[in-house]
C-alpha cells in the first residue's frame, strides 16, 4: 500500500473518494478539487545517510560539524558526565513518508531498538566503562543506512584514594 500526498502533486482537502480507471490512472477527489495521477514504479530507493547532529554530555553541548558527524571517536568522560544525550538525523531523498530511526547502545543494549520516528535520545545514570553508540535511519520500505553513525565513549570510574 502506497499512501499519497500533496508532496506527491494531489489537491489538498479531505479526501472523499478514489476511483481507478481503465488506463490504470488513479483519479481522486478532495472538498478541494479533483486530482489524476499516473502512478510511476517504485524506483529502488538509495539507503539513507544519518548524521550525529548534537551531543551533550552532563548537559553541556559538544561541538560538532555544522553538518553533522557520521563517527565521534574515543571519548573520556569524567565520572559525573555520565549523562549522554545525542541527536541525529536521516537524509532521506524520496517523497512520502518519512524516515524512522533504530539505535542500540553496545555496552548497555543487547539489540537494535524498535523503529521511531524520534531523532534524539536520552542516555542518564550510566555506570563507568565502555560505549559505543550506534544508530541507522530506515526508509518506508525498510532500506536500512549503509553504515551507521557512531558515538564511541568512555565513562572512568571514580577516584580510588
Amino acid at each position: 500500500m502506497k499512501h499519497y500526498t500533496a508532496a506527491d502533486g494531489l489537491v489538498r482537502g479531505d479526501p472523499q473518494s478514489a476511483f481507478r480507471d481503465h488506463n490504470g490512472t488513479l483519479w481522486f477527489a478532495s472538498t478541494l478539487g479533483l486530482s489524476r495521477f499516473i502512478p510511476e514504479p517504485d524506483k529502488p530507493q538509495s539507503p539513507p545517510p544519518i548524521l550525529i547532529s548534537g551531543l551533550r554530555i552532563a548537559g553541556n553541548r559538544r561541538p560538532l560539524s555544522a553538518l553533522g558527524e557520521t563517527e565521534i571517536r574515543q571519548l573520556a568522560l569524567g565520572p559525573s558526565e555520565n549523562q549522554v544525550q545525542i541527536d541525529f538525523v536521516g537524509l532521506g531523498f524520496g517523497t512520502g513518508v518519512g524516515l524512522q530511526y533504530q539505535y542500540m547502545l553496545e555496552g548497555a543494549d543487547r539489540d537494535w531498538t524498535a523503529p521511531t520516528d524520534q531523532r534524539t535520545v536520552n542516555y542518564a545514570n550510566l555506570r563507568p566503562g565502555t560505549y559505543r553508540f550506534l544508530v541507522q535511519a530506515l526508509t518506508a520500505e525498510g532500506t536500512a543506512s549503509e553504515k551507521p553513525a557512531v558515538v564511541a565513549f568512555r565513562i572512568l570510574p571514580p577516584s580510588q584514594r
